[in-house]
This record gives C-alpha cells, sequence and structure tokens, in this order.
C-alpha cells in the first residue's frame, strides 16, 4: 500500500455515508466518490494541523475537543462549530451511559470449574427428588409390582446416566 493510500479515509466507509445521504433516485459517479474522499481526507489533515498549532501555542501535547472547535473558527467553518459541539456533547453522553451500564453488570461470573460444580449440585439434588417421588409412589401403591419395575428400573438408569456423566470428567 502506497504511502499516500495510508493517509486517506477508508474509502468503503465514505461512499457508505454518500450513498446514505443522497436521495435514493440520485447516483455519485466514481470520480466524484474519489474526489470526496481525497476532500475528506485534506480537510481532516488540515483540521488537524490548525488544531496541533493552537495546542503547541498552548503548550499542550494532546489536542483537545476545545482546540478542534477553535481550529474550526479560525479556518472560517464558523458555520459548523454548533453542530460540532452537539455531536461533541452526544458522544461525551453516550460514553458515560456506557460506562454507567458497565459498572451495573456484574463484575463476577462464575468460573468454568464453579459451573460444572453448581451442574453437579442441581443433577444430584434432581436425582434425589426423583428417587423420593419414585420411593412415595412405591409406598402409596405397593400392589402395583409393573409399575414398581418400571420406576426402580428408570431410577437405576437415571443414577448411572450419571454416574457415567461423573466418571467422563
Amino acid at each position: 500500500m502506497s504511502k499516500e493510500n495510508e493517509l486517506l479515509l477508508p474509502r468503503t466507509a465514505v461512499f457508505k455515508l454518500i450513498k446514505d445521504l443522497l436521495p435514493s433516485d440520485v447516483r455519485c459517479a466514481n470520480d466524484a466518490k474519489e474526489l470526496i474522499v481525497s476532500c475528506c481526507t485534506e480537510f481532516i489533515h488540515l483540521l488537524t494541523s490548525e488544531s496541533n498549532d493552537l495546542c503547541t501555542k498552548e503548550n499542550k501535547r494532546t489536542i483537545c475537543p476545545d482546540h478542534i472547535l477553535k481550529a474550526l473558527k479560525t479556518l472560517g467553518f464558523n458555520e459548523y462549530v454548533q453542530a460540532v459541539e452537539e455531536v461533541f456533547l452526544k458522544h461525551k453522553q453516550e460514553t458515560i451511559d456506557l460506562r454507567k451500564a458497565k459498572a451495573k453488570e456484574p463484575k463476577h461470573l462464575m468460573t468454568q470449574e464453579e459451573l460444572a460444580r453448581k451442574q453437579q449440585e442441581l443433577f444430584a439434588a434432581d436425582s434425589y427428588r426423583y428417587q423420593n417421588e419414585a420411593y412415595q409412589y412405591l409406598n402409596e401403591h405397593p400392589s402395583s409390582l409393573e409399575d414398581t419395575n418400571v420406576l426402580l428400573s428408570s431410577a437405576r438408569l437415571k443414577q448411572e446416566d450419571e454416574d457415567d456423566y461423573d466418571a467422563e470428567e
């Protein structure tokens, strides 16, 4: 990639902006799209250079939003200052809201080991409950030998499945 292309804005992003901003029945020639990319890149270079100059005059090492707003005014783009301020304030608020939302998220999620242990505890509790239901049923219906055999067989199979699962780990 040439040095010139490294300093250009991503063409695809600019082309998408052009497409989104134009009415659906209007097309933009490829040469015009390339010219817009070049103009946007040049504008950003100009704005950055002027912002850097203002920053340097104030003996600062970081360009701040105020430097950019002053640069817009210095370069004669006063009509854009209010819109840029509004977008910046909106961005700033969204960033604050995002930080607040992240702060509310649970900080300690369970590790894989804790999840596996919890799963085993739930399996054991369910198995115990299932076996108790089977024994309770047997006590209530002692004459139903066929039902008893089915329930015991089912309980044994379930326990064997759990034992096999435990052995795999």
